[in-house]
């Protein structure tokens, strides 16, 4: 009898922390990847969301990456969510930082080091943003970047740089008109 006890209390605070949790959770503007200051290539990346006229700051737009891990593989979590993401909300003025990572690729299905971008407006709308790219991928050979400059943004190919022993990188967005609806 004092093990069930012992056992609904448990339970009983479990579930009453996570309400707690749940409930004083709110999202900032700084999302972080789980562990990514142990992976082999962790780096920064900020800037400035922007509505389509280029000016005006998309602030309190939530903000998702996801992408593989280190081995290029895209692992899940017991609830099935992936394990190498982050969310976040924009400030005021439109700016983020994400604290990351530089994923893996997959050369079994010659799959490019990839960032995977979502942008939430506060109605709802979800959006498909450009995937980011890595100027250090040994995939991205000459003949894909001019592809990828024909074709879309080269802007999206990130060039890390190292600052005080942190690896940077600041990238601006535009939302436009044209990106992906994905609800």
């Amino acid at each position: 009898m004092k093990s069930v006890i012992k056992l609904y209390v448990i339970i009983l605070f479990f579930s009453i922390s996570n309400f707690i949790q749940a409930q004083s959770k709110e999202i900032s503007s700084v999302g972080i990847v789980p562990n990514y200051d142990e992976k082999e290539t962790p780096f920064k990346i900020y800037g400035t969301i922007y509505m389509s006229d280029g000016i005006t700051p998309a602030k309190n737009y939530t903000v998702t990456i996801n992408q593989a891990n280190e081995n290029g593989d895209f692992l899940v979590d017991e609830n099935d969510n992936l394990i190498s993401a982050a969310s976040l909300k924009t400030d005021q003025n439109g700016n983020y930082t994400f604290y990351t990572y530089v994923p893996g690729n997959d050369r079994r299905y010659n799959r490019l080091q990839e960032i995977f971008m979502k942008v939430e407006t506060p109605n709802g709308g979800a959006y498909a943003m450009p995937t980011l790219l890595f100027d250090i991928d040994p995939m991205l050979t000459k003949r894909c970047r001019k592809q990828i400059a024909k074709r879309s943004d080269a802007s999206r190919i990130l060039k890390l740089t190292n600052t005080n022993d942190e690896n940077i990188v600041k990238k601006d967005f535009i939302l436009t008109l044209d990106l992906e609806r994905i609800n």
